[in-house]
């Protein structure tokens, strides 16, 4: 049975306004005098990083960027194993006429997608071929 279907990212507002309240309740410790990156990373970045995800990051504009990838969601079936869950990209070839070769790109652990985002548009609208989705 198939059971792909389409899948679009969605956060609701209710996490990402938790996100920003666990940001306010920040308690920053006091600066380590002379410490560069060798301590870790500087107390002015930890703020500098934290007013960022808080005043100037745009969850919706990121979410509307990678929603407009195509993304599916699938059980994959493994002997001897419960169900797999599994979340994919399906990209097709946009050259007209041309016979595209499947190509099957699989990320790593830690990894997710995004990593090969940037290459989408090489392997399926190249101007000299060989095309892939």
């Amino acid at each position: 049975m198939d059971d792909t279907r389409p899948y679009k990212i969605s956060v609701p507002q209710e996490r990402i306004d938790l996100i920003k309240q666990k940001l306010d309740l920040a308690n920053f410790p006091d600066e380590l005098e002379n410490s560069d990156w060798d301590l870790g990373t500087p107390l002015s970045e930890i703020k500098r990083l934290t007013k960022y995800w808080k005043e100037g990051f745009n969850w919706r504009e990121v979410e509307s960027r990678l929603n407009e990838v195509p993304q599916f969601t699938t059980t994959i079936e493994v002997d001897g194993f419960e169900p797999l869950a599994t979340h994919f990209v399906h990209v097709k070839c946009d050259v007209p006429g041309v016979k595209a070769i499947p190509l099957l790109f699989i990320h790593g652990w830690p990894g997710s997608f995004l990593e090969s985002l940037k290459l989408i548009p090489l392997l399926t609208s190249g101007t000299n071929g060989p095309y892939f989705e």
